[in-house]
């Protein structure tokens, strides 16, 4: 999956998951996600061969929703929520 093939799918992806994306830089559209699910008493994330943790789908979703109200915009595309999602992660994260 991509990171924008995860944008379009948010909706539906269970919100306890977490986002691990490539490690390249910068992050892109097309740069590959994978959604693992950790376990709560874990004490850190597991490591994932060529991929670094980046945010929970529920962070994703509240990122996405605060930059939303920000540019109030009432409902953004997906190609809205990923360039705010690619900002967030470039400036904020």
């Amino acid at each position: 999956m991509t990171l924008k093939e995860l944008i379009q799918n948010l909706p539906e992806l269970d919100r306890s998951s977490t986002v691990y994306v490539e490690d390249d830089q910068p992050l892109k559209a097309s740069s590959k996600v994978q959604l693992i699910d950790i376990p709560e008493e874990a004490d850190l994330p597991p490591t994932v061969p060529g991929m670094r943790c980046f945010m929970d789908v529920w962070q994703i979703r509240d990122v996405l929703s605060g930059k939303a109200r920000l540019h109030r915009l009432e409902e953004a595309t997906i190609d809205q929520q990923l360039e705010m999602l690619l900002s967030f992660a470039k400036h904020d994260a």
